[in-house]
């Protein structure tokens, strides 16, 4: 009897994990409905037609506001597919290109509409191009995924197949060949930032790059390289390393803590104990509250590193930039040396090309970190992010790149700053450009005399602090530029001495009660 039980019940178990399996299979697979092309087109004059146009071509009302700039569906070029380079995408393609967005551009996810309606906007968006109707697509020859990838091969295969011309050295998009890069219809593109993985277009993930990797990316510059390696699966290698380029995760926004150290402060952006400290990250987005405008900022986010030792307080701020301006007297275009590396002088970094007909002015690249002059007693009122207001104003210290150094000023306003008098300027600061990143240090006091003006840091309380940033190349200057909301710094406090004494009091009462025991039961026995 008991043995009936036990083939009964696992002839049960083996039955719900089929059918939980078939469930899972059939929830996650999205199932198209049939085609019906009026409601597709109703679907995407709604939510579409604004950036694409009514006929498809990309010439929606918003698209002189976007960057990149939006698909034109009439050639037949797609981006993201699991198809060979040249072909056509397939429905399953587009329908994730329509439910994930492409993250790092104006294309948001659409996770909003039904599963249903998101496959009529597949048919529908299909009907822009002629070719649909006459070429067919197949998905791409794949290799299985190591389960051991060899990352040094992966290095060695990105500057093989020359990934640095257009990606850098480092990754950040920084490359000799950037600068001049254009899509098929001529649009100035930049390279991905392969540092960010979460920005990617069609994913982050080691397979989502593996698949960019052999499919290419049509439309752009990026070919497919699965005729480059010698053996197919030395894509997977080449994928594994750039995926550890980035972070494993997305970083999180939280409040920036300033470390307390012993002695003296960093006085240089690379100074080595920089290298020991966590580096927080705070997301940039476009000024598009008043005019001027930036709807394309370059600049997506900042990371920063603090440190106090009581007296002083200094920042690392750090940030990607794929050109440096003003680039320095006398710099020439990198170039590639024998064994495929970059050679670049100390005055020869960046990527001083000239610009090009029609793009943005040329100005200076910035980074500004704004206080509240005097904080909230309440620690809840802040002000105007933009600048402050006439009630509230801000205290500012901004570097740029053309001055070399560091200035202080107030603003209670966007169009009211106000520099402080040399007499007032006691803040310092230096920046330096490497590999398509910048770091800049700020250093101050604490506490100042001009108690007026400055702001007087406080240890152990919770700092109201933003952040603005210019990238010149994208011609941003004053108002134009990217931004970020009211964040918190917090000076982490000296341990108080009872902080040691508890722990070793504490040992010590239960060390004696211990021997108390132990000679009271040697007694009794």
């Amino acid at each position: 009897m008991k043995k009936t039980l036990n083939f009964y019940g696992w002839i049960s178990v083996v039955l719900l994990i089929f059918f939980l399996n078939l469930n899972f299979v059939h929830a996650g697979e999205a199932q198209p409905p049939e085609k019906n092309l009026e409601v597709g087109k109703a679907l995407y004059q709604k939510n579409c037609a604004q950036c694409h146009g009514d006929n498809g071509e990309g010439k929606g009302v918003s698209e002189p506001f976007v960057f990149p700039k939006p698909r034109d569906f009439t050639a037949g070029l797609y981006k993201i597919r699991t198809t060979p380079g040249g072909q056509l995408p397939l429905d399953s393609d587009l329908f994730r290109t329509i439910s994930f967005g492409m993250p790092g551009s104006s294309m948001p996810a659409w996770q909003q509409l039904s599963e249903a309606d998101r496959w009529q906007l597949v048919h529908y968006i299909k009907t822009f191009s002629p070719k649909f109707a006459s070429e067919t697509a197949e998905k791409v020859a794949t290799t299985p995924k190591p389960a051991k990838p060899d990352l040094e091969k992966g290095r060695q295969l990105f500057q093989d197949i020359e990934c640095w011309k257009c990606h850098g050295q480092e990754g950040r998009g920084d490359g000799p060949s950037a600068p001049e890069l254009k899509d098929n219809w001529g649009f100035p593109i930049k390279p991905a930032d392969l540092t960010k993985n979460w920005t990617f277009r069609g994913g982050g993930s080691v397979e989502d790059i593996y698949m960019r990797i052999i499919t290419g990316i049509n439309g752009t510059p990026m070919p497919s390289f699965l005729d480059s390696f010698e053996k197919p699966e030395d894509a997977w290698d080449l994928a594994y390393y750039v995926r550890s380029l980035s972070p494993e995760n997305k970083p999180e926004v939280t409040v920036l803590r300033a470390k307390l150290i012993p002695g003296e402060l960093p006085t240089e952006p690379e100074d080595p104990r920089w290298n020991e400290l966590p580096a927080y990250y705070f997301p940039l987005s476009g000024q598009i509250t008043i005019e001027p405008r930036l709807f394309t900022p370059s600049l997506d986010s900042i990371f920063v590193k603090a440190v106090h030792n009581t007296k002083e307080i200094a920042f690392l701020v750090m940030w990607n930039d794929r050109t440096q301006d003003p680039s320095p007297p006398g710099a020439i275009p990198q170039t590639a040396s024998a064994e495929g590396q970059q050679s670049q002088s100390a005055s020869q970094q960046g990527n001083p090309s000239a610009p090009q007909p029609g793009s943005p002015q040329k100005f200076s690249d910035a980074i500004a970190i704004q206080f509240p002059v005097k904080p909230d007693p309440g620690g809840f009122i802040k002000p105007y992010f933009i600048m402050g207001d006439s009630e509230r104003p801000v205290y500012l210290w901004t570097w740029k790149a053309e001055w070399q150094g560091v200035k202080e000023s107030n603003a209670s306003g966007p169009f009211k700053e106000t520099l402080q008098s040399q007499e007032s300027q006691t803040l310092q600061g230096k920046g330096i450009y490497k590999n398509g990143q910048w770091k800049v240090l700020f250093k101050r006091a604490l506490t100042t005399q001009d108690k007026d003006h400055d702001y007087q840091f406080e240890i152990g309380k919770f700092i109201p602090i933003a952040f603005s940033a210019w990238d010149g190349s994208n011609g941003e200057t004053e108002l134009k530029r990217s931004l970020s909301t009211w964040y918190y710094l917090f000076l982490e406090t000296p341990r108080p001495i009872s902080q040691y004494l508890y722990p070793i009091t504490a040992f010590l009462l239960i060390a004696g009660a211990e021997v108390w025991f132990l000679k009271r039961n040697s007694r009794r026995q």
